[in-house]
Parts: structure tokens; C-alpha cells; sequence
């Protein structure tokens, strides 16, 4: 099992398709995985196991998926993981998993604005101007 992370891209139709994108985001947790982030370009992030490349690239919505990599000397690396971990922890505390292994009581709905890192912003999909 390698888990690794993955720019998963949306068809165009696709971008603005409520359940296209929660059918995406379903079938990557349902792989065990987590979204890291969302792009405004309709992209995820996601890191899960490679194992499943195949199968999410096969959905119906998805353009393509291709992995990515962090400069870990880049300028953005250290915010966008402290992002991902944030987003990551949110996901477990929906899924009663804690990190060290143990079940939290916690849900996403009780995550308070104060507890957040300067800056986030939760995981939105764009709104395109008509």
C-alpha cells in the first residue's frame, strides 16, 4: 500500500456538477482516501493509494488524474501542508478516526473559526459569474 498524492482533474461539464463532484470526493474516501484541497481551477488534491489511479481515473467526471509532489523548499510548501493536514484531520474527526489511532468524539460541524490556522479557507468549489 503507497499512498501518494494526486491532482485530480474534472471534466469541463463536470466543474460546476454538484453530485459529479461528491461523487468524486465519495469515491475517493470510499478508496480510504482524503481531499487535501480544492483548486479554483475545479481540480482536487487528494492523497490516496495508488492501487486506485485506475478506478478514479475511469469516474465519469474526471478529465484525467496525475500525481504531484511539494518542493519542500518552496515558498508555499510549508502553508500548503499545514493546509493538508488541517484538511486531513477535519476528515478524521468526521470519520471518528484520531490520527494516533484512537475514536474522537469530534465532527467538522464543531470545528470552531478560532481553532482554524491563519488563513484557511474551507473546502469550496468556485462559484462561476453568469
Amino acid at each position: 500500500m503507497t499512498v501518494s498524492t494526486y491532482l485530480v482533474h474534472l471534466h469541463d461539464n463536470s466543474h460546476d456538477d454538484e453530485s459529479a463532484r461528491e461523487s468524486v470526493a465519495e469515491l475517493i474516501h470510499s478508496c480510504g482516501g482524503f481531499i487535501l484541497m480544492a483548486t479554483n481551477a475545479g481540480s482536487l488534491i487528494a492523497a490516496f493509494d495508488e492501487q486506485f489511479v485506475g478506478h478514479l481515473a475511469a469516474h465519469r467526471a474526471v478529465a484525467f488524474t496525475s500525481g504531484v509532489s511539494l518542493n519542500p523548499n518552496g515558498k508555499a510548501g510549508e502553508k500548503l501542508r499545514a493546509l493538508f493536514a488541517h484538511n486531513v484531520a477535519v476528515q478524521l474527526a468526521a470519520r471518528d478516526i484520531d490520527p494516533s489511532g484512537g475514536v474522537v468524539a469530534a465532527t467538522p460541524a464543531s470545528v470552531s473559526a478560532e481553532s482554524l490556522p491563519p488563513g484557511y479557507r474551507p473546502l469550496r468549489w468556485r462559484e462561476r459569474f453568469a
